[in-house]
């Protein structure tokens, strides 16, 4: 048995590499007609970037870092030229870099705004993608003892859930599922701490943040 996983292992690897390989590719031919006509040809070298940071095992590679930074910057310059069509692609590639950064405030705070004015336009469609990203937003204070602000996002992101009653999706019950499970155990975790001890972790962490923010 050991011998067939190990082969499958190796096909899957292979298949991989082939398909890195053709990324890659595709990224220098698009590159090449973006340096001549970026307003044609800046959407898909964007796409290409965003698509082989994904495929990065190690997300603590500076490449894979470089790569989702540069299509955040193109993705960006097209927003701000035509923010219907491609503030979607901004929300989402920053809530990839928010993730890739440890549940960076930074981006995933970008994400949002981007979402929320997606939502505004098409609520059907990105009021989903506002919750996971509110849910996100939610798992960063929490692990920096900001409970009420946490609190507060999780139910916001449960609200928005329970609006989208028609959609039965497994992927809804999966999120619904963790949101009530990580507000259950913050309530739990909140129990500990008098209110005078979560204003102190609310001063602390800003406190923490005005020294990095005179640092950059």
């Amino acid at each position: 048995m050991k011998i067939v996983n190990d082969q499958s292992y190796r096909m899957e690897q292979e298949q991989k590499e082939r398909s890195e390989e053709e990324t890659r590719k595709s990224l220098a031919f698009y590159s090449d007609l973006a340096s001549n006509d970026p307003h044609t040809y800046d959407p898909k070298v964007a796409e290409l970037l965003q698509s082989l940071a994904m495929e990065y095992d190690d997300c603590a590679d500076k490449q894979c870092e470089q790569m989702f930074l540069e299509a955040l910057e193109i993705r960006r310059r097209l927003r701000d030229k035509a923010p219907e069509q491609y503030e979607p692609t901004v929300a989402e590639i920053t809530r990839n870099l928010g993730v890739y950064y440890g549940l960076s405030e930074q981006y995933i705070l970008e994400a949002l705004e981007n979402y929320l004015r997606c939502a505004q336009r098409n609520p059907e469609t990105y009021e989903p993608d506002v919750a996971q990203v509110l849910y996100l937003l939610g798992v960063h204070y929490n692990i920096n003892k900001l409970y009420k602000k946490s609190e507060h996002l999780y139910l916001e992101a449960l609200d928005i859930w329970q609006r989208h009653e028609s959609d039965d999706s497994e992927a809804k019950a999966f999120f619904v599922e963790q949101t009530r499970e990580a507000l259950d155990n913050l309530r739990a975790d909140m129990e500990n701490f008098s209110e005078e001890e979560m204003k102190q972790f609310e001063d602390e962490y800003l406190a923490m943040e005005d020294s990095s923010y005179d640092e950059d």
